[in-house]
């Protein structure tokens, strides 16, 4: 990968991390003043720069991920990483007109809950299906449809990658 373009690459991460980490920060202080919509706020930005940066490190194709690694070299990130996989709750999150439209094709009771702060435990009686969106602050999970994403260790990992992507970002083209 020509220096120059690895450069753009990092710096795109780079950007990423800081909206990530921004959007890290909202969610605890929204949390702490029960601003619901505020914590989903959060959440939506805190997936979206996520996806960003796995679309930085692997692209959307097997050459484009090939392609990349100097990028994931550089930023000492390989398939061990929580960016690796695309997340079923990323998923959800990016095609959520598509669930409610799935929900309403298939649920059996209708039943719709959305935009729960709390233990996962505290409505009962629902199906899977029937429960959209949901964080529980004390594990930091986020859950959709039964599919559960924690965002601790997803912040986690952009701490350590993102002083590395300014480090390696402000360096000159070879």
């Amino acid at each position: 990968m020509d220096a120059t373009l690895l450069r753009q690459f990092q710096r795109q991460v780079e950007v990423q991390c800081e909206f990530a980490l921004r959007a890290a920060a909202e969610i605890d202080v929204a949390t702490k003043k029960r601003d619901v919509k505020i914590v989903f706020y959060g959440i939506q930005n805190l997936l979206n720069a996520a996806a960003n940066i796995h679309k930085a490190l692997w692209g959307s194709s097997d050459s484009t991920a090939i392609a990349r690694k100097p990028l994931r070299d550089s930023l000492q990130t390989d398939e061990r990483s929580i960016f690796f996989p695309r997340t079923t709750v990323r998923n959800h999150n990016e095609h959520y007109d598509e669930r409610i439209d799935r929900w309403w094709r298939d649920s059996k009771s209708k039943n719709f809950s959305d935009m729960n702060i709390g233990p996962r435990n505290t409505i009962l009686g629902f199906d899977e299906t029937d429960r959209f969106r949901w964080y529980d602050p004390e594990t930091t999970d986020v859950l959709f449809w039964g599919d559960e994403f924690n965002l601790q260790g997803l912040v986690t990992e952009i701490k350590r990658i993102y002083p590395l992507a300014v480090q390696e970002a402000n360096k000159p083209p070879r």
